[in-house]
């Protein structure tokens, strides 16, 4: 079973080497890396060529594009002979086994469907001494959670060829918060998704890759998300659902296609979040966050918050 994994690198000299080493050193050996270099300034792409003497190291020199757009130009020029696909990171460390354990799940997916394995990680400072392990999401993956919230963290992300295919139907990335929060908002509206409690992989909370430094994954997406406030966080969302619905509405299932609509009803009228107050299919996973929710949408339903996202 081919797989090929996706790397983008952006200034990550600091702690790439162990990455590439970690990958290189995978018990599935028909594997592939494709790293594409986002406009490195320091020297990132030296290591880079240092390592692309293995002939399973595909290396592209791009120029600087940003999240999401340097995985999405993976995404549009990654080989089409592969079975599965890998998201990664440039600063963690992958366990010998994360992609022979991701195939054997996704093996018991349907292929002719999208399909997503993710998981735990385990949380790290800087030299790798553990700090805990990120949540543990209880409930299971749907599409109504897709939209208000991220529960597959990109690092962890596994996805058939299938996927693949539903990635590229977005001809564009306006709108799109994440590359792996729109992975999970595909497998969850086409497909399934498979959540490993076991971490395979050592994540590195540093300063390098956050403001401050946050305690936990959860306070990381709270960071990336919450710190623009309420009013940009229904925006993003809302941007992204109206994507979502451009990229994929014609071809959703009934049922995800009221969710959706639901969801963006929240564009044409401040009235529509009292219905969705009570709506049991859009929610977060952990109570706490799914309650805030809910009070998000009160305050916006009176006008105490409001989006600049209009359809």
């Amino acid at each position: 079973m081919r797989a090929v994994v996706l790397l983008s690198t952006h200034n990550g000299s600091a702690f790439l080497e162990q990455q590439l080493q970690s990958i290189i050193d995978q018990d599935h050996r028909d594997l592939k890396l494709m790293v594409r270099d986002d406009g490195s300034t320091d020297t990132t792409t030296e290591i880079l060529k240092a390592f692309a003497n293995d002939p399973r190291i595909h290396l592209i020199i791009g120029s600087r594009l940003g999240l999401p757009h340097a995985y999405f130009e993976l995404i549009r020029t990654a080989p089409d002979d592969a079975e599965a696909y890998f998201f990664c990171d440039q600063d963690d460390v992958w366990h010998y086994d994360k992609v022979s354990t991701a195939l054997h799940q996704l093996a018991k997916l349907p292929r002719t469907r999208p399909a997503l394995y993710c998981s735990r990680l385990n949380l790290c400072t800087h030299d790798l001494k553990s700090i805990g392990l990120s949540p543990d999401w209880q409930r299971s993956a749907a599409f109504g959670n897709a939209l208000v919230e991220n529960i597959c963290t990109g690092c962890t992300a596994a996805f058939n060829r299938t996927t693949l295919d539903y990635l590229r139907m977005a001809k564009s990335t306006s709108g799109i918060i994440y590359h792996d929060w729109w992975l999970y908002l595909i497998a969850s509206a086409f497909g399934e998704v498979t959540f490993d409690r076991t971490p395979h992989i050592e994540y590195r909370m540093h300063a390098a890759n956050s403001v401050g430094l946050p305690q936990n994954l959860l306070a990381t997406y709270r960071r990336r998300i919450g710190r623009a406030g309420p009013t940009r966080r229904f925006t993003i969302l809302l941007q992204q659902a109206q994507a979502f619905a451009h990229a994929y509405g014609n071809v959703l299932t009934t049922d995800n296609r009221k969710i959706l609509d639901r969801m963006l009803s929240l564009s044409n009228s401040s009235k529509a979040a009292f219905p969705l107050i009570s709506d049991p299919e859009i929610h977060r996973q952990k109570t706490s966050d799914d309650l805030i929710w809910r009070l998000g949408l009160f305050l916006y339903g009176v006008g105490m918050i409001r989006s600049s996202a209009v359809i």
